[in-house]
C-alpha cells in the first residue's frame, strides 16, 4: 500500500493506492474522505510511531511497517 499524505496546511491524502482495499478493506475514496481513518486502524503498539509522523517529525526517508486492523477486524 502506497500513499502520500500532506500534513500542512491541512492533513489530506494526495494519493492512496487502490491496494488499500486489499490490505485494509477500505476504498481509496473512504480514505480521501477521512484522512484519520487509517490512523485509527493502527494497532496500539504502533500509535506512538504514527503520532510522531502526524506531528510532521520523521524519519520520512524510510519505509515504515505498521500493524493495523482490517475493516473486517482482523490484524494485518
Amino acid at each position: 500500500m502506497i500513499y502520500r499524505l500532506r500534513l500542512v496546511p491541512s492533513r489530506h491524502y494526495e494519493y492512496i493506492s487502490p491496494s488499500v482495499k486489499e490490505v485494509l478493506g477500505y476504498t481509496p475514496e473512504e480514505c480521501y474522505a477521512d484522512p484519520d481513518l487509517i490512523f485509527r486502524a493502527v494497532h496500539p503498539n504502533f500509535r506512538r510511531q504514527v503520532e510522531t509522523a502526524r506531528k510532521g517529525k520523521g524519519p520520512f526517508d524510510q519505509y515504515q511497517e505498521l500493524c493495523a486492523f482490517h475493516k473486517g477486524g482482523r490484524l494485518v
